[in-house]
């Protein structure tokens, strides 16, 4: 289980990595008190493999302000600009620039039974997302798989959010 929480990660260049660039991850849904209000802002993310950013578990997290782009596939994992798993809780994803990725947001399964843990909602507000790869040669379309089709926005599962 993570436990991290009222820390700041701003102003880093993150390139080059052989996972994601920074990932917020409790653990288990437990984890989720002990891992929270956490804020990534004014990073530069490139180069990467999986997600520039991604969370799991996430409660009371600001992603805000980010450049991220050129994160590449993994045969385990389409790129993402940023990526969400696992039952967010008051998660803001807001006035990020995404591109060159197959996914800018994407959320994948919440693990909660259909809902968020305490229904808190999820907002991605502002973001500038663009050059997003359409042509995948592994997923086709399927509405009810979290392997489809690349999108700026992507969601699988039930979240409460705020576009």
């Amino acid at each position: 289980d993570g436990n991290v929480n009222n820390v700041w990660v701003l102003d880093n260049l993150i390139y080059n990595m052989s996972g994601s660039g920074c990932q917020v991850a409790a653990g288990t849904p437990s984890g989720l008190n002990r891992t929270h209000h956490i804020y990534v802002g004014r990073n530069h993310v490139h180069h990467t493999r999986q997600a520039g950013m991604n969370t799991k578990y996430p409660r009371d997290v600001v992603i805000s302000q980010n450049l991220i782009h050129d994160v590449l596939d993994t045969s385990w994992s389409p790129s993402k600009g940023i990526g969400v798993q696992y039952a967010p809780e008051n998660m803001w994803i807001i006035f990020n620039t995404i591109y060159n990725c197959k996914y800018g947001v994407r959320g994948a399964g919440t693990n909660t039974g259909g809902k968020p843990v305490n229904g808190w909602p999820m907002h991605v507000i502002g973001n500038t997302v663009y050059n997003i790869d359409p042509r995948d040669q592994f997923y086709v379309y399927d509405p009810d798989s979290t392997y489809s089709n690349s999108s700026a926005f992507q969601w699988q599962g039930t979240y409460d959010l705020t576009l």
